[in-house]
């Protein structure tokens, strides 16, 4: 499965927003386990206590956190991010790619990340490459 986050929402509360990831996997209503599924992300992001916030009251950093619970609520093993640090500031960009590199560290999730902040990239990137031995190419 794989998840895309987009650069603009609707409007609605976090967690609402959030919530929306589970759709998917909904026949009727949210169930109480998409429910502790939507509240666990934004807990993961560090945005719980912003739940009940219109995303049109959050900041960019706050929003940006907010999209990332929503790919991580949507249960996708691989996750791509448009420009993640459009229009943030320094600190908020690099709180954004802290946390996207700690969520590529430790679930089993894969990260690709379109941005054109080199020093952000080469910062968060993680390329890992297989040693070939002597391979002259």
């Amino acid at each position: 499965m794989l998840y895309y986050v987009p650069q603009k929402v609707s409007e609605l509360t976090a967690y609402e927003f959030v919530l929306t990831a589970r759709r998917p996997y909904v026949d009727f209503d949210y169930s109480k386990e998409d429910r502790k599924i939507a509240l666990d992300a934004l807990k993961e992001v560090g945005m719980l206590q912003f739940k009940d916030r219109l995303l049109t009251e959050l900041s960019g950093g706050q929003l940006q956190k907010i999209y990332i619970a929503r790919a991580l609520a949507s249960g996708a093993n691989v996750l791509l991010f448009d420009e993640p640090t459009s229009n943030l500031d320094p600190k908020a960009s690099s709180e954004v790619m802290r946390l996207l590199k700690r969520i590529g560290l430790y679930t089993n999730k894969a990260i690709i990340i379109s941005i054109h902040g080199l020093t952000l990239a080469y910062r968060y990137s993680d390329i890992r490459t297989k040693n070939y031995g002597n391979r002259q190419d």
